[in-house]
């Protein structure tokens, strides 16, 4: 028969009253026993925060697995190597004259970001793309930088 799991708040809960219990005998002896009972709570916590990291790894592996597997290439990388994407940026550069389409942006187009991420790399359609210069893809993806215009 499978053990119950004891969660650390059931846990907690059981070292106050026990705590109680045993200061309403010999307050001394309940001052020590509240402090190895939460001990035991705090030791309890931390496998159980472990537990879940671990789990969530496992997870992560998981899902990168089987995010791979049905991808046509090896890595994003290669996917941004390939002639499918090289004509993907054309068909943007085109849309776009060669110019950033940031609003209000005047500088050529130098990078094409995803707006949106396919599952299978390559099943993106040109909507999904958009045209910008170093500084608004940057800002696109969050990053903090300090940027002379040139």
């Amino acid at each position: 028969m499978k053990r119950k799991r004891v969660s650390a708040s059931t846990l907690q809960l059981g070292m106050v009253y026990g705590g109680l219990i045993v200061a309403a005998v010999n307050p001394l002896a309940g001052v020590v026993t509240a402090g190895v009972l939460y001990k035991l709570y705090k030791a309890r916590k931390a496998v159980e925060d472990e537990e879940r990291e671990v789990r969530r790894e496992t997870e992560r592996a998981e899902f990168k697995a089987k995010f791979y597997r049905r991808q046509n290439f090896p890595s994003y990388e290669a996917y941004l190597a390939s002639s499918q994407w090289a004509l993907k940026r054309a068909q943007v550069a085109q849309r776009a004259s060669g110019r950033c389409e940031a609003p209000g942006c005047t500088c050529a187009l130098e990078e094409v970001h995803h707006k949106r991420y396919p599952r299978v790399w390559g099943n993106e359609p040109i909507d999904w793309l958009v045209g910008l210069c170093e500084k608004h893809h940057r800002e696109e993806h969050g990053h903090q930088h300090s940027y002379v215009r040139r």
